[in-house]
């Protein structure tokens, strides 16, 4: 690698440390729409309509969370969309599941509020 690729590298590598510093202090923000949705839902008996709104609140944070590689935040949010995916393709709301997705959005409020969340750098050079 010459001066000039390494240079480049080195910006790259700080805007994607500022992209994931701005991302996290944003999360306790993208946060209120998943509680919110999910509270919706769990008030209307889970109706598929509002288990869709928590969906796509939480897939919103997903997504972002792992390209950004911020760690558990990306993990919880994973596991809340496949949960909800289980959810939506059965016959009926399975009660286990639904807990289980409560839990984990739950945890995922706790780890966020108390700032346990890391962004280890994403390293772009194998």
């Amino acid at each position: 690698m010459n001066k000039d690729e390494s240079s480049g590298s080195a910006s790259v590598d700080s805007q994607l440390l500022e992209l994931q510093k701005e991302y996290v202090a944003s999360l306790p923000a993208r946060l209120v729409p998943v509680m919110a949705s999910w509270q919706c839902c769990v008030d209307s008996n889970y109706a598929a309509d509002l288990l869709q709104e928590v969906y796509r609140a939480v897939h919103a944070i997903a997504g972002t969370s792992s390209m950004l590689n911020v760690t558990p935040v990306n993990e919880l949010s994973n596991k809340a969309q496949e949960l909800i995916h289980g959810l939506m393709a059965a016959d009926d709301m399975d009660a286990e599941r639904l807990l289980d997705l409560g839990k984990t959005l739950k945890t995922l409020e706790s780890v966020i509020l108390a700032g346990k969340v890391k962004a280890p750098p994403i390293n772009l050079h194998g």
